[in-house]
């Protein structure tokens, strides 16, 4: 079958060509989406002089985590070993507290990745405020090893 540029398969076939394109183009040339809001700072009008007899802070907010626990559930037959060399942190390993999202999100990707499971959810089983310490919670569903398939013949004389 040859297409000449009159018949309507070649048209078809043009015009679909001409639709991916487009799709392609505009997926490359369109920001990306953030759900941030953007606000101004607010300045308080009726207050402008310093006060001199302020008491230093002493507290600083931390600025990373430790992580001191790893807990895994819904794992029966795949060996924690498995599930935490795909993790990108360890025991006594320190993370900031801007990247700790992030990380944590990669790191549910690199689990279900393997193939083993089909959810994984990583989040915080326990938090030491003084110490900022974390004990991190891996949750999982593991994915059937052996899938049943129906076999059907007919029953013939």
């Amino acid at each position: 079958m040859s297409l000449c540029p009159t018949s309507p398969a070649f048209r078809f076939s043009l015009r679909n060509c001409l639709a991916c394109i487009f799709v392609l183009y505009l997926g490359n040339h369109l920001p990306a989406q953030t759900n941030q809001t953007h606000q101004t700072p607010q300045t308080n009008q009726t207050n402008q002089t310093p006060q001199t007899n302020q008491t230093p802070q002493t507290h600083q907010t931390p600025t990373h985590v430790t992580i001191r626990n790893i807990y895994i559930e819904g794992n029966r037959k795949t060996k924690p070993e498995i599930i935490l060399r795909e993790l990108d942190f360890r025991l006594n390993d320190t993370i900031s507290l801007s990247t700790l999202t992030a990380r944590l999100q990669e790191n549910e990707l690199n689990v279900l990745n393997t193939g083993l499971f089909t959810s994984a959810k990583i989040s915080f089983k326990e938090w030491e405020g003084e110490t900022n310490e974390v004990g991190l919670l891996i949750t999982l569903k593991e994915g059937w090893y052996i899938f049943p398939f129906p076999i059907l013949e007919m029953a013939d004389r």
